[in-house]
């Protein structure tokens, strides 16, 4: 809309338009420059938004750093348990229920780069962060140990092979191009299958 002084106005937004706006921005932000580097000024800049608007929606960097980029890890491991307890105990195999954690796990982080970038950058300033995700990785260790007294899963360490098939997940993801320099990357479905065959088994116990 053009005003009778030539200036452009916004038609009103939503609360919600609002708060996806903030959103997409601080995780580009948070992931550009870092939890430290980026500003709460910056962020409602590239929103277009004023900054008093993120402080009413968000409350401080903290808490908009929180939604923007620990809730999604959450809603993820919502949604593993949530297969989990529906699906996980009603006849899946070992190898089919590895497979569905390697290939859910690839997905959010192949579809949520700038966040992982943002997450791994934010710990040593936003100590919070750093305890939150603790907290999940233990919701998920619980979900191994029910698989080792369900199913017989393959590990000693609930805790180990969770944070190690994290690891090496986002490694396959984030270092792509790196582990494929000068050849054409091997599809998606590959890359999960050789991950779950790690995961159940190691490089030594392949066969066939």
């Amino acid at each position: 809309m053009t005003t009778g002084a030539g200036r452009t106005t916004r038609g009103r937004r939503t609360g919600d338009e609002i708060r996806a706006r903030l959103l997409d921005s601080a995780r580009e932000v948070f992931a550009e420059q870092g939890y430290a580097g980026a500003s709460t000024k910056e962020i409602a800049r590239r929103a277009d938004v004023t900054e008093v608007l993120l402080f009413r929606h968000f409350g401080n960097k903290a808490g908009l750093f929180d939604s923007a980029v620990l809730d999604p890890f959450e809603t993820f491991v919502d949604r593993w348990t949530w297969h989990w307890s529906h699906h996980g105990l009603s006849g899946e195999s070992v190898e089919e229920l590895a497979r569905d954690y390697v290939t859910l796990l690839y997905e959010f982080f192949d579809d949520n780069r700038q966040l992982v970038t943002a997450l791994l950058a934010a710990r040593t300033h936003h100590p919070a962060a750093a305890e939150r995700i603790e907290s999940l990785f233990t919701r998920l260790e619980r979900t191994v140990r029910d698989g080792v007294a369900e199913h017989g899963l393959p590990t000693r360490d609930p805790m180990m092979t969770v944070r190690l098939t994290f690891g090496m997940v986002l490694s396959a993801v984030i270092h792509a191009d790196l582990l494929f320099v000068g050849g054409s990357a091997p599809a998606r479905a590959d890359v999960i299958t050789e991950l779950t065959y790690y995961v159940l088994h190691g490089i030594s116990r392949r066969t066939g």
